[in-house]
């Protein structure tokens, strides 16, 4: 697994994120306040 840091804000994370999910891309996230904005990607509401 390797490690990136970037800086994004929430819509940009939500299409990375979405992004990773069409690729099928494994990620664990390390941020504060992006749990909910994680919940909802994961779920599908994004």
């Amino acid at each position: 697994m390797q490690t990136i840091t970037l800086q994004a804000n929430e819509e940009q994370l939500s299409k990375l994120l979405e992004l990773f999910k069409e690729l099928n891309i494994s990620y664990e996230i390390e941020a504060d306040g992006y749990e909910k904005l994680l919940s909802e990607c994961e779920s599908g509401k994004t």
